[in-house]
Parts: structure tokens; C-alpha cells; sequence
């Protein structure tokens, strides 16, 4: 078990792999009128998560950020590993390029700091607490057949979406938000005629996004384009 403490930062320029059973927490805190403790991580390349890695906040006032670095490569989370954000107001951060085949556990809200870079989990799961939020800022976003999405939460993704494979959005998706804050996202795939389904009882809101050449949307439930909004489907549509 690896701690790094609130109010600390630690940095690993070598290697790093994180086995199966173990687990390392970044933790962060705050003081009421005198600031956040924050806790970062900083790893020279990238590395396997295999356990557990925990972003953990102990704070009340929301001002601290547990944070993890990756300066390079990629943070693999392999089958059975568990990356969690937990714990109460804070702020959860991880700045890198990561592909998810574990489980990404958002029970507080986590950023994805992504510029440049992809956020992969086709092929891995994704649960997002009631009010929590999985954020993916810039990058692009990559979902698939693979994809479990599971809570009642919110996941924000990138502008750019890449569909490895086909995704069905079902009833107990987290609301899925196309371009997060900005409200505008292109939705692509490499191979043509890839679908994205929204089953029955599940909502989409389109908000000045546009569903590129490459995907079908097959609406069995319930499609929304808001007011002031201005959304664009550029293949089939069912």
C-alpha cells in the first residue's frame, strides 16, 4: 500500500507497475480559510494498474485536488484493475493518456486531462455515481461495443468521439454529454456504417453536435435537440 500524503507531491522517473491486490491512494485535503492540501503523483512513462489506484479527498470545502500525473506513455488499466475517485468535495485529477480494459469507479467527480492524447475505454467499464461526473477535457473520447457504462451520473466527454465498434447507449447509461461543458462534439468511427443505438428508455440530448459520416444513429428510445441548439446527422439515421 503506497500513500501520498495531502499536501505533498512525490515523483517515480522509472518504472512503475502496480500489481494485482495493491493499491496506491493520492490523497488530498483542505483547511477552512487557509487553502487546499493537495496531493500529486507525477510518473515519468507509462505504466499497468493491475490493482487499485485511488484518488482519495479527506477535505470539506472542496479546495484540494488528488492528483496523478503520467509525463509520457500510456496508464493501461488492465482487466481487474480499479481506478476510483472517492471521498468527499475535492477535486480528483489525472493528466495523461489512458486506455481502460478495468473499471473507472467515479464516486466523486474526476477529470481526465486528455490534450493531444485518447481516452480509450472501449473496452472497459465506466460507473459514475447519482450527481458525480467523469470529465474527459480535449483529446478525443474512445467508446465501443466493449464499453459498460453504468450510474446515474454524468460523463463528459471530449469534442472528438471515436466508435472503435458499435455502441448502444441502454437505459442505465450515465447521461451522456457530447462535448462536455462546450456542448458541441463530433461523433465518428473509422469503419463506415458503425452504429450508435439509443435503446429504449434511454435519452440522448444532441446540443450542436454532429453524428459524422461514418455512424447510423438507430434511436429506439428518446433523441432531444435543445432550444438554441443546432445538430447535425451526416449519415443514416432509423
Amino acid at each position: 500500500y503506497v500513500v501520498i500524503p495531502a499536501n505533498t507531491a512525490s515523483a517515480i522517473s522509472a518504472g512503475l507497475s502496480n500489481a494485482v491486490g495493491a493499491t496506491i491512494e493520492i490523497q488530498s485535503s483542505d483547511v477552512c480559510c487557509t487553502g487546499a492540501y493537495n496531493g500529486t503523483l507525477t510518473v515519468a512513462s507509462g505504466f499497468t494498474n493491475s490493482g487499485t489506484l485511488l484518488l482519495r479527498s479527506y477535505g470539506t470545502v472542496g479546495a484540494g485536488t488528488s492528483r496523478l500525473d503520467i509525463s509520457s506513455g500510456t496508464l493501461t488499466n488492465a482487466v481487474g484493475g480499479v481506478i476510483q475517485a472517492m471521498g468527499t468535495v475535492d477535486s480528483a485529477v489525472v493528466n495523461g493518456q489512458v486506455l481502460n480494459s478495468g473499471t473507472i469507479q467515479v464516486d466523486r467527480s474526476l477529470t481526465i486531462g486528455n490534450t493531444g492524447l485518447v481516452f480509450d475505454t472501449s473496452t472497459g467499464t465506466v460507473s459514475i455515481a447519482n450527481g458525480m461526473s467523469l470529465s474527459v477535457n480535449a483529446g478525443s473520447t474512445r467508446l465501443g461495443t466493449g464499453s459498460i457504462l453504468t450510474g446515474s451520473g454524468t460523463f463528459n466527454t471530449s469534442n472528438t468521439v471515436d466508435l472503435a465498434s458499435n455502441l448502444t447507449l441502454s437505459a442505465t447509461t450515465p447521461v451522456l454529454n457530447f462535448g462536455g461543458a462546450s456542448n458541441a462534439a463530433t461523433v465518428n468511427a473509422i469503419t463506415p456504417g458503425t452504429t450508435l443505438t439509443v435503446a429504449s428508455g434511454k435519452t440522448l440530448t444532441l446540443a450542436n453536435d454532429t453524428i459524422g459520416a461514418n455512424v447510423n444513429l438507430v434511436n429506439q428510445g428518446y433523441v432531444v435537440i435543445p432550444a438554441n441548439t443546432a445538430s447535425a446527422i451526416s449519415a443514416g439515421l432509423s
